[in-house]
């Protein structure tokens, strides 16, 4: 019973493992699927994962062999595959493949054939100074070595493989001249080459104005397309190749026949009628010939495409040619400003200027209307428009004065002055110059000048005082005083101190130029009196420039111009006087018997001018300036012995001298 129930557990057993099985599948659903599955996958696999592993055990064994090989050193030769050009220089040396080269490229030359028989050959044989093509074969070379020398050796061996299984190419350089081509071209063809003419006038004028005017037929042309020849120069250099080239020569067809030109002959002649042409601008003035524009006319299509027939009209770029000739004389560049200040003083200036030239185009407009039309007044002088270039620093925006322009010019001349006196001059000019004076101040002339002795550079002049001849420094600088005075007066500045000379002293009766105005427009100094003054009442600082030109002195106040304006009346001249005797003065300053004369005699006289400033807001201030001038005596020293004038001393000599008032002498 043991035995059966054993065997009928066992039966049970099995049947219920199996529908447990069954069951537990059911349950498990299509994932037990899925894992049956890949049981059944994982079952057959070992036969492809070994095949696998096969392959890539031999493609590496090939790589490795490979990149052995590939990634030795490639000792003194170039890496096969490898082309310079079109040569091949695959494992040649340097020397071999150099040589390969030169043999290659030895003799190349451009061939261009013509359709009309013959060749040239470019660059000619000898005699070529500039070269037109040359090959730099050193640098190719260089790059073609490198090949495969990489210092990381993966990527040596990747250009080494690179280069044997696909070919390596490098470019051989080079340099074509393409503007001695072109010259070559020109120079080598100018027989396939015959510009069109277009039918036109031929205007011959002789010396006297005649003129004689015919037709000139026109006639085909025939010309080559060198921008194309030059393409494909540089192909063929670019290969190194050595095909012909073929010219092609194409024809052109006149635009303008007889048939065109001939009524304008009629039309030609009334515009030389109206010739020569007087012209100006900016002072300058010349003549335009008849025979100048008798080569200027030329007939041309009207229209985009001449639909509106030919007309007569004048060559623009002969006209540009010469009116730029003509104009190089007016021609100036722009300049910016420069103000530069040092210790409170300005150490620098310099204006700005506009840039100027002529208005080519505007001009060549002007000029066309004149010359075909005509003016509707006749005689008309072609005043030609130039125009205007602004500096990009000008003088307003250089400085934080306010000193933009000039308010003044005021200007003396002293020729006929001794060398001390010149001197003196120029030295209290340039203590002057770039002085600035600040609105509301009042300027003293002998506070900016300062102390006047050697020291300052100032030499003597012999000066008389009462009897006594004695050398004094600053002698001529009243010369400064009244080119001051000058400039003060035409800046519309009010004056508040000056003194006329005692006597007229002929340096101041002139002009900047020299020319005679006559007396009454000077101020005197000596220091410490008398002084020249005058007050700065603009609305900015004034900046004192002075010039020496020859022997003009010129004094120039720049500064803002805030709408004052300026009259003088004429210097009214009178009250005549006649100048006493000369009067000697012995020295022993001179030598014995040499006698210089300080003084010219001058006649006295009284002078008179107004003086009226009138301000923007219509304000006018009139002063009157009145100065009474001595006659006075011409004053000569004598050179004499000293016991001469001990006698005298001693009342064994008369002098028979007067005294001589000298107020006004030092400083003239």
């Amino acid at each position: 019973m043991t035995g059966r129930v054993s065997g009928h557990t066992a039966s049970i057993y099995m049947k219920t493992n199996r529908a447990g099985s069954a069951d537990l599948l059911r349950a498990r659903g299509v994932r037990k699927a899925g894992r049956g599955k890949n049981i059944r996958q994982r079952v057959r696999s070992p036969f492809p994962v070994r095949g696998v592993a096969v392959f890539l055990f031999i493609l590496t064994a090939v790589l490795i062999g490979t990149f052995g090989l590939f990634a030795r050193p490639g000792g003194s030769g170039i890496v096969e595959g490898v082309y310079v050009g079109p040569v091949y220089v695959g494992g040649m040396t340097i020397e071999e493949a150099r040589e390969a080269i030169r043999t290659h490229v030895d003799g190349f030359s451009l061939t261009f054939t013509s359709p009309l028989g013959g060749a040239s050959v470019l660059p000619p044989r000898g005699g070529q100074v500039r070269p037109l093509l040359s090959f730099e074969t050193e640098s190719a070379l260089d790059q073609a070595f490198g090949i495969g020398r990489h210092s990381n050796i993966l990527m040596a061996a990747a250009s080494r493989l690179g280069a044997s299984m696909f070919g390596k190419r490098i470019a051989l350089p080079h340099s074509l001249d393409e503007e001695l081509l072109d010259t070559l071209l020109h120079r080598e063809m100018s027989d396939l080459i015959r510009p069109t003419r277009e039918a036109g006038l031929r205007i011959v004028v002789d010396e006297d104005g005649n003129y004689h005017i015919e037709v000139v037929p026109e006639r085909a042309g025939t010309e080559i397309d060198v921008d194309r020849l030059i393409r494909l120069a540089r192909q063929r250099v670019e290969t190194v190749s050595s095909e012909p080239i073929e010219v092609e020569i194409s024809e052109h067809d006149p635009s303008i026949h007889v048939s065109d030109v001939e009524p304008l002959v009629s039309e030609a002649g009334p515009i030389l009628e109206r010739l020569p042409l007087d012209v100006s601008v900016q002072g300058e003035s010349w003549t335009i010939s008849r025979q100048t524009v008798a080569s200027w006319l030329i007939t041309s299509l009207q229209g985009d495409a001449g639909d509106d027939g030919v007309v007569l009209t004048l060559d623009r770029d002969k006209m540009r040619k010469y009116l730029e000739s003509r104009g190089t004389s007016i021609h100036t560049e722009a300049s910016d400003a420069v103000f530069r200040l040092e210790d409170g003083r300005v150490a620098e200036f310099i204006p700005s200027t506009e840039g100027r030239s002529l208005d080519l185009e505007a001009s060549i407009e002007l000029l066309t209307r004149l010359i075909l039309e005509g003016s509707e007044t006749g005689g008309e002088v072609a005043v030609l428009p130039i125009t205007t270039v602004s500096p990009k620093t000008d003088t307003a925006t250089s400085n934080p004065f306010g000193i933009r322009e000039i308010i003044g010019v005021g200007e003396t001349n002293f020729r006929g002055s001794p060398s001390n006196r010149r001197h003196n001059i120029a030295v209290g000019a340039a203590t002057l110059n770039n002085i600035l004076i600040p609105p509301g101040e009042e300027f003293s002339l002998i506070g900016a000048l300062g102390e006047i002795d050697a020291a300052h550079g100032y030499l003597p002049e012999l000066v008389i005082k009462e009897t006594e001849t004695i050398p004094e420094y600053g002698g001529g600088l009243c010369q400064i005083g009244s080119t001051a005075f000058r400039v003060a007066l035409d800046s519309g500045l009010p004056i508040t101190e000056r003194r006329n000379h005692s006597y007229r002293v002929p340096y101041y009766e002139r002009d900047g130029d020299g020319n005679y105005i006559g007396p009454g427009i000077d101020a005197t100094i000596y220091d410490p009196a008398p002084d020249f003054k005058f007050i700065n009442d603009t609305p900015a600082h004034i900046l004192i420039r002075t010039a020496i030109d020859g022997n003009r002195l010129t004094f120039t106040f720049w500064g803002t111009d805030d709408g004052r304006t300026v009259e003088m009346s004429d210097v009214k001249v009178w009250n005549y006087q006649p100048p006493p005797e000369t009067k000697y003065v012995k020295t022993t300053e001179l030598p014995i018997g040499e006698e210089k004369c300080t003084e010219s005699a001058h006649a006295g006289s009284n002078t008179a001018f107004t003086y009226t400033v009138t301000y923007a807001d219509d304000e006018k201030k009139e002063t009157e300036f009145v100065s009474y001038y001595r006659p006075w005596q011409a004053i000569c020293m004598v050179g004499v012995d000293p016991s001469e004038l001990e006698k005298e001393e001693a009342g064994e000599i008369n002098p028979e001298m007067t005294d001589v008032d000298t107020a006004g002498v030092t400083g003239d």
